[in-house]
C-alpha cells in the first residue's frame, strides 16, 4: 500500500471514530499513516469509554442469545470497529 493510500485510509478510520466527514480532517493529511494510527488508537478509549457499560451488557447477553441475534444486535448498537471485533 502506498503511503498516500495508507494515510487516506487512516483519515477515514479516524473520521468514522469521530462521526465526521473525512474532509473535516483533511488538515491532518500532512502526517503519515503511523502517526494517524497512533492518534486513533489513543482516542478509542476516550470516545468509546462512555459506552463501556452498554458493551458489557451486550457481551453478557451474547451468552444467552443465538450467535445470529447477537451479531444483529451488535451491528445496530455498536460502532463498526468494536462490532467487528
Amino acid at each position: 500500500m502506498s503511503p498516500v493510500v495508507a494515510t487516506v485510509a487512516e483519515l477515514e478510520r479516524l473520521a468514522l471514530l469521530l462521526h465526521t466527514d473525512p474532509a473535516e480532517l483533511s488538515y491532518l493529511d500532512r502526517f503519515d499513516a503511523g502517526a494517524l494510527r497512533a492518534l486513533r488508537t489513543a482516542l478509542v478509549p476516550h470516545v468509546l469509554g462512555g459506552h463501556r457499560t452498554a458493551y458489557r451488557r451486550i457481551a453478557a447477553a451474547s451468552r444467552l442469545l443465538p450467535v445470529k441475534a447477537t451479531a444483529a444486535l451488535a451491528q445496530k448498537r455498536m460502532p463498526p470497529r468494536p462490532a467487528a471485533a
